[in-house]
């Protein structure tokens, strides 16, 4: 093994305790194999370290007395180590996963199994529950990679098999396509699940591997998607969290791809990109009109149900010039 490299300011290690030597090294030996970024991290804050232990072996209030006595700065630094790693972690995307769905004005959903948010809508009121899936991608400014990462507003499924595109299909879910540089927020993109092209892009995959339906026990392991599978989508939203001056520097820093790059510069120069929780009212409108075209162009026995409403009937009407 090489010696023990002097710290990185990036430390994207899964708060793990090593309680030996020898599990330190095999751990070194794992971070070394899969990424070059990864070599021999681990948590360098002592204090921070002790409390991880002392978390899962003491009371916790002992707990509590004993960082009472610690100095507001050393408390600050605990903190912040604490979030690096865990915003920053090759193998937990659950904290950027919380933050995007969050933003995006979604109840966090903490079971692991099934969509990552929802919120309650109402709809000729009726009320309704509409997913989101999150899809955030962080990169490392100081990988060593042989091919650098970079922001490409794509993203996958794992395990992805015909059953659950019937189910997204059916539910149409809200997708969020993040893009983190260092754990810093840049863009969200939002669009629905069904847009022609994003599920075109899905199916793809699934005909070319399964093209005679789902297998006992065999999933498609990785449904990818690019950003050209959705920047036409009529119901696209973006947010850009960044100025444009940080903007240009990501792009100058080979950390994003140019047509993600084109469009979210666009998006400032038009004066988007601000917060979309200011508008929310506007884009569920929006949203709730483009969802109700689409029914009336797929379902033939939707259109009854769509004529019947006010405002929204004469929006869709104009849309499918009908």
């Amino acid at each position: 093994l090489q010696p023990h490299p002097p710290p990185c300011k990036y430390l994207p290690s899964p708060l793990l305790i090593i309680p030996s030597r020898a599990h330190r090294l095999r751990y070194f030996r794992v971070l070394r194999s899969h990424d070059p970024t990864r070599k021999a991290v681990a948590l360098v804050n002592e204090d921070l370290m002790k409390l991880i232990k002392d978390y899962a072996t003491r009371e916790h209030g002992e707990i509590n007395a004993e960082l009472l006595g610690k100095s507001k700065d050393n408390l600050i630094s605990m903190l912040m180590d604490l979030l690096t790693n865990y915003y920053n972690d090759l193998n937990s995307s659950t904290l950027r996963e919380a933050l995007v769905v969050l933003l995006s004005g979604y109840t966090l959903n903490t079971d692991k199994i099934g969509y990552n948010g929802y919120k309650q809508e109402s709809f000729n009121n009726i009320p309704r529950t509409r997913y989101c899936e999150a899809k955030p991608k962080n990169v490392l400014s100081a990988s060593k990679a042989k091919t650098k990462p970079k922001l490409d507003g794509g993203g996958n499924f794992t395990d992805y098999s015909w059953a659950k595109l019937d189910r997204h299909f059916a539910e149409n879910p809200e997708m969020l396509v993040a893009g983190f540089v260092d754990a810093r927020l840049v863009y969200i993109f939002q669009f629905d699940f069904n847009e022609p092209t994003f599920v075109e892009r899905i199916t793809e995959q699934l005909e070319a591997k399964y093209p005679e339906g789902d297998e006992v026990g065999k999933f498609l392991r990785s449904a990818s998607f690019t950003f050209k599978s959705y920047s036409q989508a009529q119901s696209l939203k973006t947010k850009c969290v960044v100025t444009n001056e940080v903007l240009q520097e990501l792009y100058a820093d080979k950390h994003i791809t140019g047509p993600v790059f084109k469009h979210l510069e666009l998006e400032l120069k038009s004066g988007g990109g601000g917060d979309t929780l200011q508008q929310a009212d506007r884009w569920r409108h929006v949203r709730r009109v483009e969802q109700l075209t689409r029914l009336r162009c797929q379902c033939r026995y939707y259109v009854a149900t769509i004529q019947q409403t006010g405002k929204a009937q004469r929006l869709v009407g104009e849309k499918c010039h009908l």
